[in-house]
């Protein structure tokens, strides 16, 4: 299934087995806050030292992720109902924006030249287990289901 950006599996061994896929996993338990969250992509996705720990440097590493030296990215979040839970709404919006935006870019949009040649052999994806409390998650935060691409 594929609602707005997310891919909702029923078990891990249904992730698509994509040559040269590199997995994130990001638990939203360790994630509460802004701070946890930068601090725990930062960890997984091995953010580069300049990483400044702010939203406009989060969403710049986002739609580079050259360091990772993968054809395909996917992050996989796990505990999505913990994710940002100790901050005001906006935050998870502003999170969701980014990825969201993020997946949007990488399937299309290029940003510099050559750039649109090296989207078109590569994806960025978002991962979700189909779980009640992730399927809760997304209708609580108005992420509506609709068909694959």
């Amino acid at each position: 299934m594929y609602i707005n950006g997310f891919y909702i599996f029923k078990s891990v061994e249904e992730f698509p087995d994509k040559q040269g896929l590199h997995l994130f996993d990001i638990d939203g338990s360790l994630c509460k806050t802004t701070d946890q969250l930068f601090d725990h992509f930062e960890l997984q996705l091995d953010f580069p030292a300049y990483f400044g720990g702010n939203w406009d440097g989060f969403e710049e590493l986002l739609n580079d992720l050259s360091w990772a030296n993968a054809k395909h990215y996917a992050i996989h979040i796990v505990n999505i109902e913990d994710l940002l839970s100790e901050e005001d709404p906006e935050e998870l919006e502003t999170f969701l924006d980014i990825l969201l935006d993020a997946a949007s870019q990488w399937s299309d949009v290029p940003n510099f030249e050559g750039e649109e040649e090296y989207r078109k052999r590569s994806g960025f994806y978002i991962y979700l287990l189909n779980t009640p409390e992730n399927l809760a998650w997304c209708d609580k935060n108005r992420i509506e289901a609709r068909s694959f691409k």
